[in-house]
């Protein structure tokens, strides 16, 4: 039985707030791979970003997505361009289901530590760029229009719906 929750989504979509949340009710380890990434590159992926590149960066977030995706009942919250490499979302389906974190526009937020999504202007340009390689995608789509509580019941019932262990 497939005991993985993986979560993709937008940068700043809630997909490590509602991580959290759904890890400490299920008792899955909670794994961020920006997180790891910034553990093996042993910096900000905005220097990373400035230094070496998106391509770069894509490989090492490959890397660790293929790394994660082998453990066993994790709540696996991704970066918001885990999307772009069809590798990736393949991974992250082989031992969970993946769930895709859906925000509107204009609930998301522009923060410094993203290269891309640093501005109003970017997120919204990413957003267009993004939202329909996230609704074709191989993800099953969860509303997070709605309280942290209730998204992460959301979360907890349709990864229970699509057979994985909680």
């Amino acid at each position: 039985m497939k005991s993985n929750i993986s979560l993709v989504g937008m940068p700043s979509s809630g997909k490590t707030t509602l991580g959290k949340v759904v890890a400490d009710f299920t008792g899955k380890t909670f794994i961020d791979t920006d997180a790891k990434i910034v553990e093996k590159i042993k910096m900000s992926i905005r220097d990373y970003f400035a230094i070496y590149g998106e391509q770069k960066f894509r490989e090492v977030e490959y890397n660790v997505v293929e790394e994660v995706s082998r453990m066993e009942n994790c709540l696996i919250s991704t970066g918001g361009g885990v999307i772009l490499n069809p590798k990736n979302m393949e991974n992250l389906r082989s031992n969970g289901c993946v769930i895709f974190i859906d925000r509107p526009v204009k609930d998301l937020l522009a923060t410094s530590d993203r290269p891309l999504s640093d501005t109003e202007e970017k997120i919204v340009k990413l957003y267009n760029q993004r939202i329909e390689l996230y609704r074709s995608a191989d993800a099953t789509i969860v509303n997070a229009c709605c309280s942290v509580m209730d998204a992460a019941q959301n979360i907890i019932q349709t990864a229970q719906r699509l057979g994985v262990k909680v």
